[in-house]
């Protein structure tokens, strides 16, 4: 079994790499008719959109035309989209609760809890975590985070 400080930097190192590849926060789930199955975010700086200038032009921004509620802003991009429709319901309220959680723990959250992740570890290695409250509960998050399940 690798040292608990190990753990902790393996974890937050793949956070960070799945954090810094995907899609940039903040991700939001739009709620709206046409995108209540999705979780969006603006396309990122520097990637070429559907428009030329990765702008929404006025004329297409939605159906209030030059006024609308998107006109100017960046385009938006799927991160996840998610069946909502069953038979009995059950598969779209559940998705609607995936999709707000999935919404709420974007890449900033992950480059948060990373950096706490590095922060116990170095704590770690100086001897000043030693079996402190949280040190246990970061150790079981990396655990948790990289599906060794120990505790």
């Amino acid at each position: 079994m690798p040292e608990p400080s190990q753990e902790l930097r393996e974890a937050a190192k793949l956070m960070r790499e799945r954090a810094e590849a995907a899609t940039p926060g903040p991700w939001e789930r739009p709620l709206d008719v046409r995108h209540k199955n999705f979780v969006m975010a603006a396309l990122p700086e520097g990637e070429q959109g559907r428009y030329k200038s990765g702008n929404i032009p006025a004329e297409f921004a939605s159906h209030k035309g030059p006024t609308g509620r998107y006109a100017g802003q960046r385009e938006r991009v799927s991160v996840v989209s998610a069946a909502i429709w069953s038979i009995g319901g059950f598969i779209r309220k559940r998705s609607g609760r995936d999709l707000d959680y999935i919404a709420s723990m974007g890449p900033p959250v992950a480059l948060a809890v990373a950096d706490l992740l590095d922060r116990t570890a170095e704590g770690l290695n100086l001897g000043l975590h030693e079996g402190r409250l949280g040190s246990r509960e970061a150790i079981a998050v990396a655990r948790a985070y990289l599906g060794t399940g120990e505790s």
